[in-house]
């Protein structure tokens, strides 16, 4: 892993379900899925920008920056920056969204707000204390500040995620079985349960 840097998007199927992650590392890759596809078509810009004026975020806002992080081995493309001075906000936009959600079950989204926040950091040369979710559609902005423990589990989560790659040892599944419903994954995960000489990752 020394001269690949880790997409932010693979660490955060990780965090939803490790099993996703080592797929599409090791076998298949998903295809873009509806709502994918809709949040990269269908972003409003001025509307997202007047969300974060009307919440008082000022500063430059910076659309579609690349960002790596040599600490964490990672790389990505975050939504939007908002630059003011030496310190910044980082923000990603999502389909729908709430508070609740967010901590729930969707915390892989908290994952990869804060991990490209980090990036965030070393590529910009600026603090940012803040990372921002914007939904697309309806709901409030969830603001996460960037403590060291949310920082922390970053690394922890990316670290794992190496280690998987290096010994290529397949997983355990979410247990939130919830997940497994709409998940391109799903019957492949299925025959390997029903495999009595398959590595049961789920």
């Amino acid at each position: 892993m020394q001269y690949y840097r880790i997409p932010v998007t693979l660490i955060k199927e990780y965090a939803y379900c490790p099993l996703i992650a080592y797929y599409k590392v090791f076998l298949i890759v998903e295809p873009p899925t509806e709502s994918m596809m809709y949040a990269k078509e269908k972003i409003d810009r001025s509307l997202v920008e007047a969300k974060l004026r009307g919440e008082g975020v000022d500063g430059e806002i910076l659309w579609s920056i690349p960002v790596e992080s040599r600490r964490l081995n990672i790389r990505g493309i975050v939504d939007l920056v908002v630059v003011n001075g030496f310190r910044a906000k980082v923000v990603e936009v999502k389909l729908i969204t709430s508070r609740r959600s967010l901590w729930k079950r969707y915390r892989h989204h908290i994952v990869q707000v804060v991990a490209y926040a980090i990036a965030v950091e070393e590529t910009l040369k600026v603090v940012v204390d803040e990372a921002i979710i914007v939904p697309l559609e309806r709901g409030g902005m969830v603001r996460i500040k960037l403590t060291p423990p949310i920082r922390n589990y970053i690394f922890m989560l990316v670290r794992e995620f190496e280690e998987m790659v290096r010994s290529a040892v397949k997983p355990r599944g979410t247990i939130d079985k919830v997940k497994c419903k709409t998940c391109f994954y799903k019957k492949i995960c299925s025959l390997a349960l029903n495999n009595p000489m398959g590595n049961h990752g789920s």
